[in-house]
Protein backbone atom coordinates (compact mmCIF):
# COMPACT_ATOMS: atom_id res chain seq x y z
CA UNK A 1 0.00 0.00 0.00
CA UNK A 2 2.80 2.43 0.83
CA UNK A 3 4.61 4.02 -2.09
CA UNK A 4 1.75 3.51 -4.54
CA UNK A 5 -0.59 6.12 -5.84
CA UNK A 6 -3.82 5.65 -7.77
CA UNK A 7 -2.18 6.20 -11.16
CA UNK A 8 0.11 3.20 -10.56
CA UNK A 9 -2.73 0.93 -9.47
CA UNK A 10 -5.22 1.95 -12.16
CA UNK A 11 -3.28 2.95 -15.29
CA UNK A 12 -5.79 4.13 -17.87
CA UNK A 13 -5.53 3.08 -21.50
CA UNK A 14 -6.20 4.70 -24.86
CA UNK A 15 -6.10 3.22 -28.37
CA UNK A 16 -3.42 4.24 -30.84
CA UNK A 17 -5.14 5.92 -33.83
CA UNK A 18 -2.76 4.16 -36.23
CA UNK A 19 -2.32 0.54 -35.05
CA UNK A 20 -5.33 0.42 -32.63
CA UNK A 21 -3.14 -1.12 -29.89
CA UNK A 22 -4.12 -0.25 -26.30
CA UNK A 23 -1.40 1.94 -24.78
CA UNK A 24 -0.95 3.84 -21.51
CA UNK A 25 -2.71 7.18 -21.31
CA UNK A 26 -0.51 10.28 -21.71
CA UNK A 27 2.20 8.82 -23.96
CA UNK A 28 3.46 11.01 -26.81
CA UNK A 29 4.37 8.08 -29.06
CA UNK A 30 2.90 4.60 -29.46
CA UNK A 31 5.44 2.02 -28.20
CA UNK A 32 4.13 -0.52 -30.75
CA UNK A 33 4.22 1.40 -34.04
CA UNK A 34 5.94 4.71 -33.17
CA UNK A 35 2.98 6.86 -34.26
CA UNK A 36 2.87 10.30 -32.59
CA UNK A 37 -0.27 10.61 -30.46
CA UNK A 38 -1.94 14.05 -30.88
CA UNK A 39 -2.38 16.13 -27.71
CA UNK A 40 -6.18 15.86 -27.78
CA UNK A 41 -6.05 12.03 -27.87
CA UNK A 42 -3.45 11.48 -25.12
CA UNK A 43 -5.97 11.37 -22.29
CA UNK A 44 -9.17 9.36 -22.06
CA UNK A 45 -12.11 11.80 -21.61
CA UNK A 46 -14.01 9.41 -19.29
Amino acid sequence: MFGQNNSEKFQRKIKCPDCKEEIDEGLQFCPECGHRIPDFLRFNPD
